[in-house]
Parts: structure tokens; C-alpha cells; sequence
């Protein structure tokens, strides 16, 4: 067990890191309220989440960036005082510890009991079984290992079984997975039982028997049966193409099994030791790892499965030209799911998840590939056994680049490595430009030592001779080209695109996510406790990044000379992380979009990714930096830091992804070619999004002739499904926030689109104010809202005027939430980009108030309610203006309050306080569905009121002000109203 001296000397190691992550925390706790007290500072209309809720993203930011330095400087200044003391703690004798008994049971499931108050059942049972196996088993020859690894091998061959007798029994289920468990424990325990009884029978062959029928497993990759709502049974076969490529990998790792089992089988004859775990069981554990079902099932994200879908299409289907006709503003790793959705599949926009769940395959067989090579089958079997990465895969190139460029017999050649790096660069920047920039700077310092050394030891012209060497030139050839050709055009997009990233992409943490029931329960004080969890969620993402600097300071600290430490793996790795996880976060920490447990969705996959590569260094190298028991304490500290990051042990899940028959409810069966739309295929949808789709097309027949062009704004995947071309070179407007990069996209607009759906008014504020510039008369049809180009519209629905009633009609109340907020309080930097300015003289106003008492011309107070309980109107303020105010002049309002309003720091409360504004017209009275939300806040209020489509063809002469949430006694005073037009023609700055 751990004794107290164990904990003090790792205590010892790690006391650097330690003060770097208290800096860091502490610095967290005052920076971030700080940082807090101050609104966001805008200079554009971008709006989206950060403006929604209020808060100061680029302070979080700051916060955070400033935090991180603070720890890595304490760190480095704490190990440069105490490095003779660390390094004395490497060398010292021990008695080593048991590994797994420790580092990957005991360390893990009593912290995450502390931590979470929960633990996965299945990790439990097997650390128990590891720690009573002995008082069972007899046999000195059947160590605790070997019983694990037994019921390892015992599970995935029953599993297999299913797998084979799933397919062989097409109408009913023969091994149902309830009973798998069961199963697995009645082999396990009866080969236990032989084992015991039997002392000729050899444990490592049985155990390498039961693991070669396992890549059957992969069998459940043509289950093509689907029970919708326990009645409709449909068969949807897979392509010819794709079966052959399971059956194939299928026969392979058979192949690579069997041969492998017949060389363990040699050296157990010749009485040598062996892990008996074949390679294709890692290979299989690894895909199901990150298994997604392959099924023909549409799950109604039209936006997110659009944008991986449509750069194959656009390109190659489409015949557009990239970064000319067609830009893909995340990178083109959607090509990769293009590819294997049009050649292996059949090209059907239903067919994605098949195509998905391929994708995910063959990287997880490259990782694990990877993996095995870099640390072997034991601590392959405990990294993917414990842990797994997220099927956000974004992320993969660049885990792969890594992991591929670390392998110590690539880096001895060392032109061959800078051939690769080169290749892997270029391909990581186009795939995902932002880890692409983690490959290329991550890996220069490295790649400049491999120069120096080519250049040293003359290695070049030894290449020459190599075939390799010319073999990875050809190779290179491609992608040098078009690095070439398109280069410029990528730069270019990421440039235009980057200068709206925090507030177009923002999601803060601090002042709006809330912890998650199991965090901290124990503290009642609510502010206490989201401080708490600001300052975790933080520290967890900061942490890997502390980590590896301090990894490596405590390497370049050691007693080598510095080229010897700099040309080894231990450097690239540790390098090559403490350079691409800064730049991961550029991003990463400004969009922190929320899971559950410690997840926030990209800086889960971030964090993981990097901390496989942590597990990798300490695996293969922590013996290096400390002794063996610091390194096994490390490896259970971090196994569970990747579980609280990915919010679970997935032990156990591989049970539901051997499936006979996939259970639907809610959906129904479709033939896209029934239906009109052959480009959807044969596959299950649900009924809203067929419906959806229905009217879409029958709107499309309606309006678009040949070659013409519709903009569906959020639903892009229907440019896929019914064969168009996007009208712009970014396909969305929610992609171009800003008036530079807004402007750069309706340029590329060679035909206005014919009609256009999902417009989003804040969503994208300059697209939305082309539109309603250019005409475009809104339409429903079957709840769906089409924006119809108005020489159209006339065309086949007669009278524009008859249309434009439509928008009083139709357009529905407006929510801003915190916008007004978070505009108004940015007047200064943002009052360049108005014109038309017009303030109203409040002295000249006439007021008309219900439960409000009227103290002034300009102050008012709310009456308390028992005084007017037959009112169910609510307190409000009419405002007669003195003139008339044309919409189409000014699109938006600022207006300022002073009250004694008691802010109660709770968001919940103070979201409650809310104004909805309304407005009588020379033609309308005020109606409900004419009005606007939003927070009352602290009073400075820019309203963009030409958001409301109505507003803009409105010569207003009335507005109204609601008051919801305010206390009975509230006092307000009105200091300014102000109306201005947003300049759309104005200079970029």
C-alpha cells in the first residue's frame, strides 16, 4: 500500500506544479470578479452569445491567460530553488508498489468517490476481484493480472459471440444483451474453476484463445435491421463497398491474431514471460472506445451535419472552386466523411452516420496503431480500457501528428522526420487550421534541432541513396502544390474571420454556467460555490498545460548535455504539447460550450487528446523524470483527472453497441425516392423534420427555376439534399458577424437567392439588415418562415403590398435578453459606427402611465400592487413622441434609466427584471407581436429595434414601456432617448 513516505516524496516532486496551480487559482478567485464587475467592450455589432447574456468574455480571457503565466512562472521560479532536493528524490531506493492494485484501482476510484460520489460498477467489481483473487485462487501460477486480464478476454469473446450469432440469426436475438453479463460470469468463474483443478492447463493460452475471435465483434457494423416503436420492422442493406471494407478489416486482424498468438505461443515454450493480450483486441477496445452506430438515421441537425457534408459536395459535386466559388470556414476535415460517404457509401445525404461511424473507425485504428507502438500492449490495454477520446474528432490529425512524429525510430532518421512533419503540416493546416497551427509551431523547435543535426552529422546526402527518402518526395508533391495554390486563400479567410471570434464565439463561464449537482454539494452558499466551480473548471483546463511545462523544466534541468536532451522524443513531446495547447485555447477557452460533469464540450476534447499524450510520456518516460512509485501514483492521478474531464468510465458500455436490432421511437421510415428527393435516401427521420423537408421542396418547385439559387441560413444541409450550390462563398451568414467579413461574403453574391429561410436578425445584424434592404417579403408556409426576393414574390404571389402586411402580421415578439445591456454600455466605442443621430428633448414628451405614480416629467415610481389589484395590466409608461419616427431612418434606440433598484448579484433574479417595448404606427395600434424583450440591468440601454422586421417600415408615434419584475416602490428616472442608424456604408476600420 502506499505508505506515508511514498505520499511525501511525491509530494515532494510535484510541491513546483502544486504552488503553480495555488498561483494560478488564487489568481483565478481575483482576476475573474474583477474582470467580472466590467462589461464587454464592443466596437461592432457582433451578436451572439456573450452579447445574449451579458458578460465579459475578453476579460474571462485575460483572466485566465494572465492566470496561467502567473502559475508557470512561480513554477519555474519554486523548482529553480528546490531542483537539488527533486533530483535526489529520483535515485533514492525503494520498494516499488504495486501498479495496478494502486495506480489504476485504488488512486482512481477513491478519488472519484470523493470527488463525484458516484463510481462506474463495472470499474469497481474488477478492482475488487484484483484485490480478493487471492484469497480464491489457489494456484501460485494464476497471478491477480492474469485473473483481469481472464475476464478482460472472457467478456470480449462473448461479446464476439453475439456479434456472429446476431448475424446468423436474422429475425430473432439468440444472445440477448441482458444476459451478457450473466454470461461472462458463468464462463469466467467455470474457467477460473478448470484453472484451479487442472494445474497443466496454461492460463496466458487460454487467455489468448478467448481473444481471436474478438475483431468478430466488428460484425455489428452491418446490422441493417430497424424496429420503429415495436412495430414497423424495415431492412436498409449497406453498400457492397462498405460491407467488403468491414469484412475485410475483419479478415485482417484475424490474420494479424492468429500470427501473433503462434509467436507468444513460442516463447511460452521456451518458459519465457509474456502479456498475454493479442494486438487486435487493443484495436477493437479502441473503436469501441469511440463507437458511433452506423445507422441510416437523420437526427435533425441540418446545421451541424451541413457543414461537415457540404465541402465534398460543394466541391467536387458542385464543381465550386475553393476559397473562390467556396470557403470552409472550420478547415475541410469534412472531406474525410465526404470521401467516405461518396465512394464507400452510396453518396445519400441519410447515409452521414454510417459515414460518421467509419470515420471514427479508422482513426481509432491509427491511435491505436500509434499508442502500441509508443508504450506497448500492457499500458495500451489500461489507456484505452479506463479512458477514451470524444467523437469530436476535429482534434485527431493533430493527436496522431504528434504521437506519429514521437516515435523515437523516426526521429533517429531524421530526414525522414522532417519529410513527415512537413507532410503532416500541411495537412493538419488544411484539415483544421487551428490544431494545424499546434502541428507546425508545436513541432519547429524540434524540427529546427533535426536541421542543425542533418547539417552536423551530413546525413543528406546518405538520404539520397535511401528509397524512402524519394518515396516521401513523391509523396510530399501533392500537398506542396496545394499548400501553394490555396494558402493565400486560407490565410486570408482566417484572417477575415478571427477578428470576431470572442464575441461571435464567446460562451463565458464565469457569471453563467452553474455547477452541476454532484460539484461541492456540501457548501450552501450559492456564490461560494459557483466561485468554486469557476475556479475548477479553469484549474482543469490549466492543468495540462501546467503539467507538461513543468515536465519540462524538471527534463532540462538534468545532468546531460543540452543537444542530448534535445534531439530525444522526451523533448519533442514535451515540447511540441507546451506549444499547441496555448494555441488549442486560443479558441478553446473563448467557446466554452457546456456538457455536463467537468465537460465543457471543446476543451473536453482538447484536454483529453493532450492528456493521452500525457499518459503516453508517462508511460514510456516517467522513469526518467522520478522513481517507479511516483510514476505509478502519476498514472492513477491522471487516469482520473481524463474520467472527471470525459464524465465517465466507459467499462462496461460495450454491451450496447453489439446490436441485433436497432430500436427507433418517434421516427419513421422514408424513401427520398418516394419522396421527390433522391439525394435524401432510404433511411429514419423523425415526422417534424420529413414534414420540414416537404415544405421545402414544395416551396423550392414553387419559386426556383434552373440553375437558381435559395439560402438556407441555419438548415444548410438542404443545399445537399436538394443538389444546389450555396449562394455565397461562406455558406452562413451566423458565420460572418462583423461588417468586414459580412461584406466580403455578399460580395461573392453572383444572383440574389430566391428566397431565404432561418433568417436570424442578431444572428448576423448586417446580412439581416441586406435583406430587409433588398425587399425581401417574408412568406409562411406550414410554419415556416421564407424570405422571398420580391420581383419573385411578385411573380407568383401577386401584390408586394399584400406581402408586407405579412411582416406586421407574422413577425413574432422579439427576445434581446442582455444585448441592450451589453450594446449600451459600450456607447463610447461604439458611437462611430451610427449616423442619423436624434435625441429625443424629454422636457417636450406628454407621459401616459398605468400603476406607476408620476413624480416628474422624467421620474416615475411604481405603485405598490394592493393599492391597484384590479389592474392586470402590469406597470407601464406610454411615450407620445413629438415627431414621428421613421424605422426604415433609424434602427436603433438608446434609452437610459437611473433607479434605486436593488441589484441582488443573483442572475436568475435579476433576469426576471425585464422591459418590453412596444410601438403604435400611423397605420398599426400596438400589438403583442410587435414588441421587443429584454433585461433591465443597469439601466444604459442600446435597443436595436430595427431587429423587429416590423420596426423598419413602421413612421412610429407612440411607444410604450412595459416594466415585468420591478418591486412595488421602485423608482425610475428617464435621462435619455436617443434613436441612430447602424452605418453599413462606413469605412471598415
Amino acid at each position: 500500500m502506499i505508505k506515508m513516505k511514498n505520499f511525501k516524496d511525491f509530494i515532494r516532486v510535484y510541491l513546483p506544479l502544486i504552488v503553480g496551480i495555488i498561483v494560478t487559482g488564487i489568481s483565478l478567485v481575483i482576476l475573474q470578479a474583477y474582470m467580472g464587475m466590467k462589461p464587454q467592450v464592443y466596437k461592432d455589432v457582433i451578436l451572439e452569445a456573450v452579447a445574449l447574456t451579458g458578460v465579459n468574455k475578453t476579460g474571462e480571457v485575460y483572466s485566465v491567460w494572465i492566470s496561467i503565466f502567473l502559475g508557470i512562472i512561480s513554477i519555474l521560479v519554486y523548482l529553480f530553488l528546490k531542483k537539488e532536493n527533486i533530483k535526489k528524490l529520483k535515485n533514492i531506493k525503494i520498494q516499488n508498489f504495486d501498479f495496478l492494485g494502486i495506480g489504476v484501482f485504488l488512486i482512481p476510484i477513491i478519488s472519484i468517490l470523493i470527488l463525484k460520489q458516484e463510481i462506474n460498477i463495472f470499474y469497481l467489481i474488477a478492482g475488487i476481484i484484483y484485490f480478493i483473487s487471492p484469497f480464491f485462487v489457489k494456484n501460485k501460477k494464476i497471478s491477480k493480472e492474469k485473473i483481469l486480464l481472464l475476464l478482460f478476454s472472457v467478456y470480449f469473446f462473448c461479446l464476439s459471440l453475439k456479434a456472429v450469432f446476431d448475424k446468423l440469426s436474422k429475425n430473432f436475438e439468440i444472445i440477448p444483451q441482458d444476459i451478457l453479463y450473466l454470461l461472462t460470469g458463468i464462463i469466467f468463474f467455470s474457467i477460473l474453476y478448470f484453472l484451479e483443478r487442472n494445474k497443466k492447463l496454461d492460463i496466458n493460452k487460454t487467455i489468448m484463445k478467448l481473444q481471436l475471435p474478438v475483431p468478430f465483434i466488428l460484425l455489428t457494423y452491418l446490422t441493417d435491421r430497424y424496429l420503429i416503436d415495436e412495430i414497423e420492422i424495415h431492412r436498409i442493406p449497406y453498400p457492397k463497398r462498405y460491407i467488403l471494407l468491414i469484412v475485410l478489416l475483419i479478415v485482417i486482424l484475424l490474420i494479424i491474431g492468429i500470427l501473433q498468438y503462434k509467436k507468444k505461443l513460442k516463447k511460452i515454450d521456451k518458459k519465457e514471460n509474456i502479456f498475454p493480450i493479442l494486438f487486435p483486441s487493443i484495436i477493437i477496445l479502441s473503436i469501441l472506445r469511440q463507437f458511433i452506430f452506423p445507422m441510416f438515421v437523420h437526427n435533425g441537425d441540418f446545421w451541424h451535419l451541413g457543414e461537415e457534408m457540404l465541402p465534398w459536395d460543394q466541391l467536387f459535386k458542385q464543381k465550386m472552386t475553393l476559397f473562390g466559388d467556396f470557403s470552409g470556414t472550420s478547415g475541410f476535415y469534412g472531406m474525410t466523411l465526404g470521401f467516405l460517404q461518396n465512394i464507400i457509401l452510396k453518396g445519400t445525404d441519410i447515409s452521414y452516420y454510417p459515414a460518421y461511424s467509419l470515420r471514427i473507425m479508422l482513426w481509432c485504428i491509427l491511435l491505436a496503431v500509434l499508442i502500441y507502438l509508443l508504450v506497448g500492449e500492457k499500458y495500451s490495454l489500461i489507456i484505452f480500457t479506463f479512458t477514451s477520446l470524444t467523437i469530436y474528432n476535429r482534434i485527431y490529425l493533430l493527436l496522431a501528428s504528434l504521437l506519429i512524429l514521437s516515435i523515437p525510430r523516426l526521429i533517429k532518421r531524421r530526414v525522414n522526420w522532417l519529410q513527415i512533419y512537413g507532410l503532416l503540416s500541411i495537412l493538419s493546416v488544411f484539415y483544421y487550421p487551428l490544431n494545424g497551427a499546434g502541428v507546425v509551431l508545436g513541432g519547429l523547435p524540434f524540427a529546427l534541432i533535426q536541421m542543425y543535426l542533418v547539417i552536423k552529422e551530413r546525413l543528406l546526402i546518405k538520404s539520397l541513396k535511401q528509397k524512402m527518402f524519394w518515396v516521401l518526395n513523391i509523396v510530399l508533391i501533392y500537398p506542396v502544390v496545394i499548400m501553394i495554390k490555396y494558402t493565400s486563400g486560407l490565410v486570408k479567410m482566417m484572417k477575415l474571420l478571427s477578428s470576431q471570434t470572442v464575441l461571435a464565439d464567446g460562451i463565458n463561464v464565469y457569471g453563467y454556467s452553474n455547477p452541476p449537482g454532484w460539484f461541492m454539494r456540501y457548501i450552501i452558499d450559492y456564490r461560494l460555490r459557483n466561485v468554486a466551480w469557476y475556479v475548477s473548471v479553469f484549474l482543469a483546463i490549466s492543468f495540462i498545460l501546467l503539467i507538461f511545462m513543468y515536465y519540462l523544466f524538471l527534463y532540462l534541468m538534468q545532468d546531460k548535455k543540452l543537444i542530448k536532451k534535445l534531439k530525444c522524443p522526451e523533448f519533442f513531446i514535451l515540447s511540441s504539447a507546451c506549444i499547441a495547447i496555448p494555441l488549442n485555447y486560443t479558441y478553446m477557452i473563448v467557446r466554452m460550450e457546456w456538457v455536463e460533469g467537468l465537460q465543457f464540450f471543446r476543451q473536453s476534447n482538447a484536454i483529453i487528446a493532450f492528456g493521452f499524450i500525457l499518459l503516453v510520456f508517462i508511460c514510456r518516460y516517467g522513469h526518467k523524470l522520478f522513481n517507479k512509485n511516483i510514476k505509478t501514483i502519476t498514472i492513477g492521478l491522471i487516469l482520473v483527472y481524463l474520467i472527471l474531464i470525459k464524465g465517465d468510465v466507459p467499462l462496461g458500455n460495450e454491451v450496447n453497441y453489439v446490436q441485433h436490432t436497432y430500436k427507433i421511437s418517434n421516427m419513421i421510415y422514408v424513401d427520398g425516392n418516394q419522396e421527390g428527393v433522391p439525394k435524401l435516401g432510404k433511411g429514419i427521420i423523425s415526422e417534424k423534420n420529413m414534414k420540414y423537408i416537404r415544405t421545402y421542396k414544395e416551396m423550392k418547385e414553387k419559386l426556383i427555376k434552373e440553375n437558381e439559387r435559395f439560402w438556407p441560413i441555419y438548415s444548410r444541409e438542404m443545399l445537399i439534399i436538394f443538389n444546389s450550390k450555396t449562394p455565397t462563398k461562406i455558406d452562413s451568414p451566423v458565420l460572418t458577424k462583423s461588417l468586414r467579413s459580412t461584406r466580403e461574403n455578399l460580395s461573392s453574391i453572383k444572383e440574389k437567392p430566391v428566397f431565404i429561410t432561418d433568417l436570424t436578425n442578431w444572428g448576423s445584424y448586417y446580412t439581416y439588415r441586406w435583406v430587409i434592404e433588398n425587399g425581401y417579403v417574408l412568406y409562411k408556409y406550414k410554419d415556416v418562415d421564407f424570405w422571398i426576393r420580391p420581383d419573385r414574390y411578385a411573380e407568383v404571389f401577386g401584390s408586394l403590398e399584400e406581402g408586407r402586411k405579412n411582416i406586421f402580421n407574422d413577425f413574432e415578439s422579439q427576445s434581446f435578453d442582455r444585448i441592450p445591456y451589453s450594446l449600451g454600455n459600450s456607447m463610447k466605442s461604439l458611437s462611430k459606427i451610427f449616423k442619423n443621430r436624434n435625441e429625443i428633448n424629454l422636457s417636450t414628451l406628454k407621459f401616459d402611465v398605468n400603476q406607476i405614480e408620476y413624480l416628474s416629467n422624467e421620474k416615475f415610481k411604481i405603485i405598490d400592487k394592493e393599492k391597484n389589484m384590479k389592474d392586470k395590466m402590469g406597470p407601464y409608461i406610454v411615450l407620445n413622441l413629438p415627431n414621428v419616427i421613421n424605422g426604415s431612418e433609424y434602427d436603433f434606440m438608446y434609452i437610459e434609466f437611473e433607479s434605486n433598484d436593488k441589484k441582488t448579484g443573483n442572475r436568475g433574479i435579476e433576469d426576471k427584471k425585464k422591459i418590453q417595448l412596444l410601438w403604435e404606427d400611423e397605420q398599426h395600434t400596438i400589438s403583442e407581436n410587435r414588441s421587443i424583450w429584454f433585461n433591465v440591468m443597469n439601466g444604459k440601454l442600446l435597443i436595436p429595434v430595427g431587429m423587429h422586421a416590423a420596426w423598419n417600415f413602421s413612421n412610429i408615434t407612440k411607444l410604450k414601456i412595459n416594466f415585468e419584475g420591478l418591486e412595488s416602490g421602485t423608482e425610475i428616472k428617464i435621462k435619455k432617448i436617443e434613436f441612430m442608424k447602424l452605418d453599413t456604408d462606413r469605412k471598415e476600420d
